[in-house]
């Protein structure tokens, strides 16, 4: 009995997607017990058995394990089986036909097929070249801990493309797929080399690339179909609104200028632009310069009485507060910046609506302008708001303002960082009235009372604040996840050991403290 036999009735999209999410709610009992699971998702499908639901699982199992699967893709597998099985059918019935009613003919001699002309080679537009080049059979054999594999038995790669949820080869299914896949790659090239923002929140394994600079030759598509021509030119004008490019062709007798989209153009010989954005591309590491000249600096003995801790300590809150006002200096020039222009384009507006020959593309244009001023002029707004919030408290946090991509303000709104400061500044404040207390306990040692340890022990006390606050918060006043991992960041770096003895302890705090974070952040669900 064949696979299609086995399935039962032709399974409709409602059937699979109802049973896609069973299967999922019921995985792990398929792992322990998959009878069970089987006899569970068939009672909830009326219309299907124990037997065709065990012959769907058997035959999609390397797909259904796939993190990756839905149940699209897998009714479109289902739709190409069942495709290839009518096909398989219809040509068993011709080929039954044809031997039936065949007459002995003397064979015709097969036609010698003529070379293609070498201009008639493979045309891959520059925009499609990074779609081609990347290989997602590659990827999913990587995914699948199989990148190592490189010969196989043919019945092994059937195996693997089939775990990897793709229709047939070349079967109409596959080529609809890739086809529409390939539009939605130029979409998103296009939108990248536009706007230059790129996607952050789907997966998108492909390169992009700068658009092609003017005078780089290249080979293009005649606009006019009546020739099906390929010229060689160069680029002399650039469009990324409407994605087509100039190319100037140069003949024998004249010249001639060629408006042709960015699918109608090939790269001759020439190097890729330079890539405007990757996903997997690995991150730069800065190497730390030298410094030129190495300055000495004078400080007071320890016998003249000057405390060096504290004098350094001035120093940071000094460089801390002048930083603050740099801070909120450029906050300033940008928004006067921002405003400025808000009031020239207000001005436009007028212009434009006045004009009755305004075209609804530069419309468009204008609007889309006017909407990035808006949308800069409130991010400066907030970011400007937590500027001065910071510069008029009365103790300063070390990160510097806004600057470090990971300070105390980097996503936190103004009210989130003024209950942050208030809660720090309380919490430092208890620490050392219960370090001071516990100190006067403790047996005369020097090491016991210096401004060292007293600074380490306030940094312990305040990381077991911050917990124990998170852990004693109600409902009604739960502590925002985000405020949650800044605090315990900022004590994490305030108990950062001066010696190199003391890192393997420091390392299991901050592990421990990870692992309550997940815990306090992402609470069972009872």
């Amino acid at each position: 009995m064949g696979w299609t036999d086995r399935l039962g009735p032709r399974w409709t999209h409602d059937d699979v997607r109802a049973f896609f999410h069973l299967f999922r709610a019921n995985m792990e009992l398929m792992k322990t017990k998959p009878d069970e699971a089987i006899a569970a998702i068939a009672n909830e499908l009326p219309a299907r058995t124990s037997d065709m639901v065990r012959a769907l699982v058997a035959m999609h199992k390397g797909f259904l394990s796939l993190p990756m699967a839905t149940d699209e893709g897998l009714y479109a597998i289902l739709t190409d089986h069942y495709n290839a099985q009518v096909e398989w059918e219809r040509e068993t019935a011709m080929k039954a036909t044809a031997q039936a009613t065949k007459r002995t003919q003397p064979r015709k001699p097969l036609k010698r097929r003529s070379l293609r002309s070498s201009e008639r080679k493979l045309f891959v537009a520059a925009i499609d070249e990074a779609f081609f080049e990347h290989s997602e059979f590659q990827d999913c054999l990587g995914q699948m801990n199989m990148a190592h594999v490189q010969r196989a038995k043919r019945t092994e790669w059937s195996a693997i493309r089939l775990s990897m949820g793709h229709p047939r080869r070349f079967s109409a299914t596959f080529l609809n797929e890739e086809r529409q896949k390939l539009y939605r790659y130029r979409n998103v090239v296009r939108y990248a080399q536009r706007t230059k923002e790129f996607p952050t929140d789907i997966r998108f394994p492909y390169k992009i690339y700068h658009p092609l600079a003017i005078g780089t030759e290249v080979r293009v598509l005649h606009p006019n179909k009546l020739t099906h021509r390929l010229c060689v030119g160069r680029v002399c004008s650039v469009s990324t609104m409407d994605h087509s490019y100039e190319v100037i062709v140069t003949y024998a007798d004249h010249k001639e200028i060629l408006n042709c989209p960015d699918t109608s153009v090939m790269l001759v010989e020439s190097p890729q632009p330079s890539l405007l954005y990757w996903q997997q591309q690995p991150l730069k590491v800065a190497v730390p310069r030298a410094p030129a000249v190495q300055t000495l600096r004078v400080y007071p003995k320890p016998e003249e009485g000057v405390d060096r801790g504290a004098m350094l300590s001035d120093a940071g809150v000094t460089k801390r507060t002048f930083a603050a006002m740099r801070a909120v200096t450029t906050l300033l020039q940008r928004k006067e910046m921002l405003l400025s222009a808000l009031a020239r384009m207000n001005d436009r507006a007028l212009v434009l609506l006045a004009d009755p020959s305004t075209t609804y593309p530069a419309l468009v244009h204008f609007q889309s302008q006017y909407a990035w001023v808006i949308v800069n002029l409130d991010t400066t707004n907030d970011v400007l708001a937590a500027a001065l919030h910071r510069l008029q408290s009365v103790q300063h946090t070390p990160e510097s303002l806004l600057m470090e991509p990971h300070g105390l303000e980097s996503s936190l709104n103004p009210q989130q960082i003024g209950w942050a400061h208030q809660f720090l500044t309380a919490a430092h404040d208890k620490s050392r009235s219960l370090v001071a207390t516990s100190i006067q306990r403790l047996s005369k040692d020097d090491r016991a009372i210096s401004s060292k340890t007293n600074d380490v022990l306030m940094g312990c006390m305040d990381l077991v604040l911050t917990l124990q606050c998170a852990a004693n918060s109600k409902d009604d006043r739960q502590l925002a996840p985000v405020v949650l991992h800044k605090l315990l960041d900022r004590n994490l770096e305030q108990i950062l050991p001066r010696s190199q003895a003391n890192m393997s302890l420091y390392h299991e705090i901050c592990q421990s403290v990870e692992v309550l974070k997940s815990v306090l952040m992402h609470p069972p669900s009872s």
